[in-house]
């Protein structure tokens, strides 16, 4: 129902759609203003529950994480449950040793700008990335901006132009630099300077300007108190910066200390467009200085996107055999011969195979989705789905406390799946290596051998540290404990005397060498470390 309203609407007011539809309806010439006045009045809220209008949209997500070298499974689960089309994360606290396919999966195309001696002059900590989902084409921007930062800009194509997104982390220790500041003024400077009339621009930053009072008016943007903020040089450079490059900052989610640490600012084009509202559930655990921030960004023109193409199989091994037979048994094959051309009456001949066996053959049942889900975590899941849509519609704090106690008991079993079905993953290295490399390879950039493999603080270059690295991490897998004598004969003492009867084979020399022969040089060593050549 609402799909098909929104279809409708297409960025309209629920009231001129009425209005407009109760005037073209022949049969019904009623006129909007002879309606009741508790209809009327009705629209009107509608119309004032945020300004709803059905439109298309962007939903970007913006959050300071606080470093996720230890959340990543955490993360990685509430990505794949949430539905935002844009991601934007600053202090991700990321390096070389994380790909990004352990964060995001295969859904978005992922632009990070990790914390290097280039940007900063720390080893950890910082970090900044972009995360844009695979339904837009997005690419980063061609212009050339300061590299001595942490800070990213992504063009993402949307209906009959692009929107520009950027994001920058300014460290504390770096706020009050003046080079720091002008030069990320000047990057802006450039990408405004590039950016066609008609492109909206979004920038999304942690500044670290715990001095500025921002005053937050109702229904109207924020602005900086000059009486009651700090702003020394550096700071009054910045907001400068700001207003001659046309951006205007427009966060209104004050942290406990009733202060914006995270910005929000947006260029003439993209502000009548945007909505800032604060996200119910956030993607990982919140700071308290730092809360997570959602943009709806309204696009007149509705998004289109590819469908994916769906291919079903067949599971052979529930096929009706008896209804199979009465199908094929019935079929008059004569008009194979009847048919001159080869081809057509080899086509003719599969189109009714096919069809036959699609009707005696059922369908394969579609994989989990994910593989680690099991039917009590899809009702957790669904049940959180209800509780969410209620505390929506009602805002009611009894229904967030229900809320929030789902979705802890949600998550904390889906982490629970997800790490047993990892621990499975492993122990298909013994069993299905196949399916192993095949999810390793899932969560890298490349196939192959890596050039460097980390393991806590040690690193393997060669191929010999590789493994030695490897067979470590892995040893659990393995068993290689072997029973003792006593262990043995405490095992057989209930076991019957000569209830096994061995025929041990003769096995000659000949045997062994015809045996050799037939190896295949091309293989390796196997378990036994035999030599491919003997």
């Amino acid at each position: 129902m609402y799909s098909k309203c929104k279809t409708e609407l297409n960025g309209r007011s629920v009231s001129s759609y009425i209005k407009d539809v109760l005037g073209s309806e022949q049969s019904h010439p009623t006129n909007f203003d002879s309606l009741s006045a508790q209809v009327r009045q009705l629209f009107d809220l509608i119309e004032a529950l945020g300004n709803v209008t059905f439109s298309n949209g962007l939903r970007i997500y913006y959050q300071n994480v606080r470093g996720l070298r230890t959340k990543i499974d955490a993360f990685f689960l509430a990505v794949s449950d949430a539905e935002y089309d844009i991601i934007v994360l600053t202090e991700t606290w990321l390096n070389d040793k994380i790909f990004s396919e352990q964060l995001f999966g295969h859904l978005y195309a992922v632009y990070r700008s990790d914390r290097s001696p280039l940007n900063s002059h720390k080893t950890r900590g910082g970090g900044v990335l972009i995360a844009v989902s695979k339904k837009f084409s997005s690419s980063i921007g061609q212009t050339i901006i300061s590299v001595s930062l942490e800070q990213l800009w992504v063009l993402v194509e949307i209906p009959q132009d692009s929107l520009s997104i950027g994001v920058i982390y300014l460290p504390p220790d770096r706020k009050n630099d003046s080079v720091s500041i002008n030069e990320h003024i000047e990057s802006l400077s450039s990408i405004s300077f590039r950016l066609s009339p008609r492109t909206p621009a979004l920038l999304f930053g942690d500044y670290n300007q715990s001095g500025l009072r921002w005053c937050c008016p109702e229904g109207g943007l924020p602005f900086v108190d000059p009486l009651l903020s700090q702003i020394p040089t550096a700071c009054s450079a910045l907001l400068d910066g700001f207003n001659l490059n046309g951006f205007t900052q427009i966060n209104t989610l004050l942290n406990r200390n009733d202060r914006l640490l995270d910005l929000i600012l947006a260029n003439d084009v993209a502000l009548p467009v945007i909505n800032v509202f604060s996200p119910v559930e956030p993607l990982i655990d919140l700071d308290a200085d730092h809360p997570a921030l959602g943009v709806e960004f309204r696009i007149p023109t509705p998004i289109e996107y590819d469908e994916p193409s769906i291919s079903f199989s067949l599971d052979f091994r529930r096929v009706d055999s008896a209804e199979l037979n009465d199908l094929l048994s019935v079929i008059d094959w004569r008009f194979i011969e009847r048919t001159a051309n080869v081809n057509y009456a080899v086509e003719c001949c599969c189109d009714v195979v096919e069809s036959v066996v699609s009707h005696a053959v059922p369908a394969s049942r579609p994989p989990l989705k994910p593989p680690w889900s099991n039917p009590r975590s899809r009702a957790l899941k669904r049940t959180r789905s209800a509780t969410l849509r209620k505390y929506c519609n009602t805002r009611s704090q009894y229904i967030k406390q229900q809320l929030n106690t789902v979705t802890r008991q949600y998550r904390r079993y889906n982490i629970f799946l997800y790490r047993c079905y990892i621990k499975r993953i492993g122990m298909n290295l013994r069993r299905n290596p196949k399916r192993f490399w095949s999810f390793v390879n899932s969560k890298r950039r490349e196939a192959g051998l890596p050039h460097s493999m980390y393991l806590t603080d040690e690193t393997a270059r060669n191929e010999k540290e590789k493994c030695d690295l490897f067979a470590r991490h892995f040893k659990q897998t393995f068993n290689e404990s072997s029973a003792t004598l006593m262990q043995i004969d405490e095992a057989v003492t209930d076991v019957p005397r000569d209830i096994f009867n061995f025929n041990i084979p003769l096995v000659t020399e000949e045997m062994v060498r015809v045996a050799l022969n037939k190896l295949k040089l091309s293989f390796a060593a196997g378990p036994a470390v035999f030599p491919h050549l003997c």
